[in-house]
């Protein structure tokens, strides 16, 4: 954890986040169109508390914009693999309304 705006956990801590999405050996499975984060990412999270101490994304693609990446999400029509998009921010239908809040996000929390 880099920084904190809101809440109690301290810089430095490392958290448990749970994603709505999971990879099996029958595919790529995702709610509202949730992407995993990857190790490349750096991530401004909306996150609410679980009772095991561990927290999940609160609001699914609404909760989750990775700073690296700067460009504006074109709609996703079809994809073969998890591999073709796996570096891809978010993968569902409210692509509009996700650019919208990213905008508006990274302007308030990265200035």
């Amino acid at each position: 954890m880099k920084k904190v705006h809101k809440g109690e956990v301290s810089k430095g801590e490392e958290i448990g986040v749970y994603e709505p999405a999971y990879i099996s050996e029958n595919g790529f499975h995702s709610i509202e169109g949730y992407n995993l984060m990857n190790k490349k990412g750096k991530y401004l999270l909306y996150l609410r508390t679980k009772k095991d101490g561990n927290y999940s994304v609160l609001g699914l693609y609404q909760g989750k914009y990775d700073l690296n990446e700067t460009s504006t999400l074109k709609e996703l029509k079809k994809f073969r693999s998890y591999e073709d998009v796996q570096d891809r921010e978010y993968l569902g239908d409210e692509v509009e309304h996700f650019n919208k809040l990213k905008k508006e996000n990274l302007k308030k929390y990265t200035q």
